[in-house]
């Protein structure tokens, strides 16, 4: 489905489609992005020179009251404000500079009472056809009163970050901040992905037995584990999950 609406409270005024097709999405990546159809029919494109996450690149506003229940360290590392409001800019600006863009509007987590409202605004049919995948797709009637999201995925990855600020230093930058996440400098469409599991974790304050079962589906695949047992996981990002399932086994033993 496509459907005109105004995205100028954020900055943009360049043509888009709203939450379309995946018959319209793979069309929209096959004629602009150079991506082919494999035999079985999945789409393969190219994410760049990028091709799995980035964990040295993200950052986090560091901001009360948040700033005490993040685990600071080589991975989340803090960055200001004022960084953020620049890399906000810098991705809006980039996206204002495309001749069509793409939203998806859904939902994430099947209850409604405790999802959460995504809107992902991106460059590439594939990020949106990546996103509308794994998100829940809202019904007609939703998507018409879907209002205000709760957090807001800013993709400009086909742009680089700018190195040459403090909380950055690459020319990529994967941002954080409250309801709203900024990618810069790298297009895998996982970075959307694990920011969305970070939000329901954060947001909905759950306890330290359900946090690690989230941990695990994180991971392509996860052994279910019991009586403070760490997991064997494989997958995409294993090493960032296992030890902060380890630190939460870890706490809970103490």
């Amino acid at each position: 489905m496509c459907l005109e609406f105004d995205l100028s409270s954020y900055g943009i005024r360049v043509p888009h489609l709203h939450n379309a097709s995946p018959a319209i999405l793979y069309e929209e990546a096959l004629s602009r992005e150079k991506s082919v159809l494999a035999s079985s029919g999945a789409l393969i494109t190219s994410s760049g020179q990028k091709t799995g996450r980035s964990p040295k690149d993200k950052r986090i506003v560091k901001s009360q009251p948040s700033s005490t229940d993040i685990w600071w360290g080589d991975i989340n590392l803090p960055m200001t404000p004022d960084d953020f409001d620049e890399t906000k800019a810098r991705a809006v600006d980039y996206l204002n500079t495309r001749d069509l863009i793409y939203v998806v509007d859904g939902y994430a987590g099947w209850e409604p009472k405790h999802r959460l409202k995504i809107r992902v605004i991106c460059c590439r049919a594939y990020h949106a056809l990546f996103m509308a995948n794994m998100l829940i797709r809202p019904e007609n009637d939703e998507l018409s009163r879907f209002g205000t999201p709760d957090f807001v995925i800013y993709n400009a990855g086909q742009f680089p970050a700018n190195p040459k600020q403090k909380s950055v230093g690459s020319q990529t930058c994967v941002a954080f901040e409250r309801g709203e996440f900024v990618i810069l400098g790298t297009q895998y469409a996982g970075k959307m992905k694990n920011k969305n599991n970070y939000k329901m974790i954060g947001t909905r304050s759950l306890i330290r037995h359900f946090c690690c079962i989230i941990m695990c589906l994180m991971c392509s695949v996860g052994t279910v584990f019991a009586k403070g047992e760490l997991p064997q996981l494989v997958g995409d990002g294993v090493a960032d999950d296992t030890k902060a399932i380890q630190a939460l086994l870890d706490s809970k033993a103490k």
